[in-house]
């Protein structure tokens, strides 16, 4: 792994740093001749990595299985529009999703029970029957939970916290939600 990808991965603690936490570690961690300013950085960042974001294995087969089967699917994330909005059309995904629930736009994050009910609404589903697959413990499964949704942890990024009961569902991959539909 190269210097830079080491420190931007020590920086970011697996998604789970303010972006701008990020920045500033990630300047310290690597010997600059001239250290940048975060604001530059930053416009370096917001512009590049939604260009550069690489799906999961397995995600446009599952994606298109489970809208084939005529499923609404969304996504809750948390985060600015102007960066994560990029991702997801960089991801080519938009055609098969209902909703979209960007936490900036709706003024209201993870795991915030407002953030889920903002998706529920658009999607037209009820809690009760609407699972919500996601990879950190709190934000995602944690926060699914709260509001009744069959929470699904994607396990493999965010370590599950001990104080914590393991969930009920867990997958590794995104290819096994096709086998518990």
């Amino acid at each position: 792994m190269s210097t830079i990808a080491a420190a931007l991965l020590a920086a970011d603690v697996r998604g789970s740093r303010p972006r701008e936490e990020v920045l500033r570690d990630f300047l310290q961690r690597l010997p600059w001749r001239t250290v940048p300013e975060v604001a530059r950085v930053r416009r370096h960042w917001e512009t590049c990595f939604p260009r550069s974001v690489v799906a999961r294995t397995g995600l446009e087969e599952m994606l298109s299985a489970l809208h084939a089967r005529g499923m609404h699917l969304g996504i809750v994330t948390n985060g600015e529009v102007r960066f994560q909005a990029p991702k997801i059309t960089q991801l080519s995904i938009g055609r098969y999703l209902s909703t979209v629930v960007i936490s900036e736009a709706v003024q209201v994050q993870k795991p915030d029970p407002r953030i889920f009910a903002h998706a529920l609404a658009a999607i037209g589903c009820a809690a009760v029957h609407t699972w919500f697959v996601g990879d950190h413990p709190i934000h995602d499964v944690l926060g699914a939970a709260a509001v009744g949704l069959r929470p699904i942890w994607l396990m493999g990024v965010q370590l599950w916290p001990p104080e914590h009961p393991a969930p009920r569902w867990q997958i590794a991959g995104l290819s096994e939600l096709l086998t518990m539909v």
